[in-house]
């Protein structure tokens, strides 16, 4: 079990760093580009800039409403993905905790 706390805390740190990185990219394309504003949303940042991950969409259709994916591809960037860094890093800390907390019981 502490395997895979381990995991799973070590997928939302990274997944904070991947945010973060989008972030700062989204942020730069804002600054550098009069075409967009603050309001730069998802589905127009991972169509034109980050065609390499807009097949995420599509996959999430499989598994979620069609409008509720359309609503969060239609959120600002910079917002969204801000979030997701907070939530990835605070589901990253508890599960990591959860593994120290594994560790104490074993060695006591």
């Amino acid at each position: 079990m502490r395997k895979f706390w381990l995991s799973f805390g070590w997928m939302g740190a990274i997944g904070s760093v991947i945010d973060a990185l989008i972030v700062i990219y989204a942020v730069m394309i804002i600054l550098t580009t009069a075409d967009y504003g603050w309001t730069l949303s998802s589905e127009i940042l991972f169509r034109d800039h980050l065609t390499w991950l807009y097949w995420v969409k599509q996959l999430a259709y499989l598994f979620l409403d069609a409008d509720f994916i359309d609503w969060v591809f239609g959120l600002p960037a910079v917002v969204f993905f801000t979030v997701r860094i907070v939530v990835s890093g605070l589901m990253g800390k508890w599960a990591f905790n959860q593994a120290a907390r594994i560790d104490a019981r074993v060695t006591a």
